[in-house]
């Protein structure tokens, strides 16, 4: 028979290059140990302050938002309550004229002429009134059935 020989030889393993830093046993380096609970954190950190910038920041846009809206508001809310104080005064001014009770007391005891004459009277006012006003585009003087006496539009007599 034929004499081989068989030779076995264990070989080392081999060195870790110089380079590589050293590894804990576990398999986890120093570096990652500290990255793994610094990194949460300061990403924590970064988030809570960040949320706080943003909820301040809508806070006083929204507050400022608010002011600017009821700052119009009120604005508007004067100049309506204005023009309708001035209305009310247009109102209480015609109807302290004379002469639409002479015009009724006149037409109640058959005074025709005389009616007629106030009712002139009156379609120049109205007429004047609402050509001098500017805001209203009907105005009229109606009898007890609210049928239009006298009446202008847009400042001509109907």
């Amino acid at each position: 028979m034929l004499n081989h020989r068989v030779e076995m030889t264990a070989s080392a393993p081999a060195d870790p290059p110089l380079s590589a830093p050293p590894r804990e046993p576990g398999g986890r380096s120093l570096s990652f140990l500290l990255l793994a609970w610094i990194l949460p954190v300061t990403s924590a950190a970064v988030l809570v302050s960040a949320g706080t910038a943003y909820l301040a920041a809508r806070r006083h846009i929204v507050m400022k938002a608010h002011e600017e809206v009821r700052g119009r508001a009120q604005g508007t809310a004067r100049q309506v309550e204005s023009f309708f104080r001035q209305r009310t005064n247009d109102l209480e001014t015609i109807a302290r004229s004379p002469l639409f009770r002479d015009y009724s007391v006149n037409r109640e005891y058959g005074l025709g002429e005389e009616a007629e004459t106030y009712r002139g009277e009156i379609e120049l006012i109205l007429r004047d009134f609402s050509r001098r006003a500017g805001v209203y585009p009907r105005i009229a003087f109606l009898d007890y059935g609210g049928r239009p006496i006298v009446e202008s539009r847009d400042g001509k007599t109907a």
